[in-house]
């Protein structure tokens, strides 16, 4: 896996869910991101996410894009798109997306379990 450019999982913001070591378990409905004071720049919109994760069951991720300014403040959020994640143990995925248009020049994302607990342990985004 190449480095993320954000900090380790286990330090993003979560609207509920809990620390697991490096990783995180968020539960259906939870959403996951780094703090604001985090965000880079865009560069050339492609992004690759590499997760490792457990569901028990069949859950979509839903990754959104952060819009912040140059003083990274928060501008808007605008959706990128979900993703089905199979049922499995400790299954590795990468997901590669282009960020959604945009006048500003840093991001970040956001995460969320749509459909299911999923339990990360591990997340990079580069």
């Amino acid at each position: 896996m190449a480095d993320s450019v954000l900090p380790v999982f286990s330090a993003w913001w979560r609207s509920s869910g809990t620390r697991q070591g490096d990783g995180a378990e968020l539960p259906a409905g939870a959403t996951t991101t780094p703090y604001d004071g985090s965000a880079v720049p865009i560069g050339g919109k492609r992004w690759s996410a590499e997760i490792v994760y457990s569901a028990a069951a069949g859950a979509t991720l839903s990754i959104k894009h952060n819009h912040f300014n140059a003083g990274k403040t928060k501008i808007r959020q605008t959706p990128i798109d979900d993703f089905p994640l199979a049922a499995g143990t400790s299954v590795s995925r990468r997901i590669d997306f282009v960020l959604t248009d945009t006048e500003q020049p840093n991001w970040l994302p956001s995460l969320g379990a749509v459909s299911g607990p999923i339990s990360f342990s591990s997340v990079k985004i580069y």
